[in-house]
């Protein structure tokens, strides 16, 4: 069994720009996510995300990015 929790890709003021969801397999090694050069990305746990809107990344605080989520 093989996961990987979701990639999201964001700008500068933490608007999000895309998400790669979550990945599962059973017999398949699935790899590691591709981070984008660049621009900034924040990767999650398997799971992490479930049941959450991910609203957009505070930015304030430099190289300590957090998620901000709807409540």
């Amino acid at each position: 069994m093989s996961k990987r929790g979701a990639l999201v890709v964001y700008d500068v003021d933490g608007t999000i720009l895309y998400v790669i969801n979550d990945c599962y397999s059973e017999g398949i090694d699935i790899e590691p996510h591709n981070k984008p050069k660049g621009i900034p990305s924040m990767e999650f746990e398997y799971g992490e995300l479930d049941g959450k809107e991910l609203i957009r990344i505070d930015v304030s605080v430099p190289d300590n990015h957090k998620p901000i989520f709807k409540i």
